[in-house]
């Protein structure tokens, strides 16, 4: 087959989809924070605790190998293999989450009175683990999707909508924004966006060069003919800095989501949606540049969430309330999403309405309560390690944040552009389409190694970029 077939046929395979149900997705996700309690029980049984500790450098390599499996595996897997039984994989994970815990004496000693002290338990720390471990797993699950969907063992009701719908790969781009919301500011000095912003701007360029020259396949109605994801982060970080606003952030979001709403209903989202001829740089752009609307309100919605998740937090039971208004949130943003369904429409990626708006929102809340919450079980079995006399034990429990997922998150930039960059190495050298489910698994998980190689090398040699 000559190389214009070849792009062809890959457009084809990854357009022209209408995804799945939420609960589909949400569920399919699940594994990225079971992962972290898997990688929590695991360590203890294979690897002396002494070891463990990142500072004991000759052995932190056997140890990435170890996270290397309990962390992506399960959420690879899960969106490949086992993709068939979304609601199975969790419960098979829980279950041998809870075996490993109980079977081991470290885990689970019933003569110690974990519950009488728990609540009054210290529990400090300026970035909490479940943070680091949602932005850096969000961050892995989403290199995975972008070289998976190339492959037939990754289900089309998980590739990106067309027009409207829920899909997994669709809730990529908005759980970047909401991620850099959380630790961002509504009120960012220009200099400082700009600074922050100023590479991804170049990353945007040289994607666009590099895509155009090597003539690789791209989803026009994705972004728009020269627009990618990179140009739209870019933006929604600069953009409060020439928003000078004394509002809320959440005032600021609700303002830009009627104001684009309106203009979508008095015919814009018509227009975006249509095969009108792109033949200048707005139209032939105009998913990616109305879609920023949508992605600003985003980001201020999450800057909101972000102002709230910081407020300093000493004690258990302090991160156990936050847990409750998470699923608190959670359960309203689910209603809000079913009321906007009904008057306003169903969810659309390429629009970034109100409706997709709030389906992130949702689905961001949900993962966010789900890592927390593994978090918080986590210290709950840890309180007796407070208890013993060791000096390894005194400190904050070890487990809580896996080294891969900490890797991840100190360069999740470079992470997520080093699986830009293989994604299309891989692609220009194999025929993904056509590879057998057991080759594809192996070269999948071969990706993601060499990706998590990369970013603990950096760390580890303290390469930030």
């Amino acid at each position: 087959m000559d190389g214009l077939g070849t792009r062809e046929k890959h457009i084809n395979f990854v357009s022209n989809h209408n995804g799945s149900f939420p609960s589909d997705i949400i569920l399919s996700t699940l594994s990225a924070p079971l992962s972290v309690a898997l990688t929590s029980v695991v360590l203890p049984l294979l690897l002396p605790t002494r070891y463990v500790l990142l500072q004991y450098s000759s052995r932190i390599w056997i140890h990435l190998l170890i996270e290397t499996l309990t962390v992506v595996c399960p959420i690879l897997l899960s969106f490949t293999l086992l993709s068939s039984s979304t609601v199975l994989n969790p419960i098979v994970l829980l279950l041998l989450i809870t075996s490993l815990m109980i079977c081991a004496p470290k885990w689970w000693n019933p003569n110690i009175p974990v519950l009488n002290r728990l609540f009054s338990f210290p529990l400090p720390g300026k970035k909490p683990s479940f943070l680091t471990n949602y932005r850096a797993g969000m961050n892995l699950a989403t290199a995975i999707c972008i070289l998976a969907v190339d492959f037939s063992i990754f289900p089309r009701r998980f590739a990106k909508t067309e027009t409207y719908g829920y899909s997994l790969m669709d809730v990529g781009v908005g759980s970047f924004v909401i991620a850099n919301g959380l630790l961002g500011s509504s009120q960012n000095q220009a200099a400082k966006a700009w600074s922050k912003s100023f590479p991804l701007l170049l990353l945007g360029i040289f994607r666009l060069i590099a895509v155009k020259l090597s003539n690789y396949h791209e989803h026009v109605t994705e972004y728009g003919v020269h627009w990618n994801f990179f140009f739209t982060l870019a933006v929604v970080k600069i953009a409060p800095s020439l928003m000078k606003t004394n509002c809320r952030p959440i005032i600021v979001s609700f303002a830009l989501l009627a104001i684009y709403e309106l203009g979508l209903k008095l015919g814009l989202e018509t227009w975006i949606l249509s095969d009108y001829p792109r033949n200048n740089l707005i139209s032939a752009n105009r998913e990616g540049i109305f879609s920023l609307l949508g992605y600003m309100a985003l980001y201020y919605a999450s800057c909101e969430l972000g102002d709230y998740i910081k407020i300093p937090r000493t004690l258990f039971k302090e991160w156990l309330r936050l847990l409750m208004v998470l699923i608190c949130l959670s359960l309203l943003g689910w209603i809000c999403l079913q009321c906007s369904e009904s008057v306003l429409g169903i969810p659309s990626r390429r629009l970034a309405n109100t409706s997709f708006c709030l389906w992130m929102l949702t689905y961001n809340l949900i993962i966010m309560a789900s890592y927390l919450l593994v978090d918080l079980l986590l210290v709950t079995f840890d309180v007796q390690r407070e208890i013993d006399n060791a000096a390894d034990t005194l400190s904050l429990p070890v487990f809580r944040e896996p080294y891969l997922l900490r890797f991840i998150n100190y360069n999740g930039l470079i992470f997520f552009l080093l699986a830009n960059l293989l994604t299309g190495l891989v692609n220009m050298t194999f025929d993904t389409i056509h590879m057998t489910p057991l080759a594809s698994v192996v070269l999948l998980f071969s990706y993601c190694t060499v990706l998590c190689l990369c970013v603990a090398g950096m760390y580890l040699w303290r390469m930030r970029i």
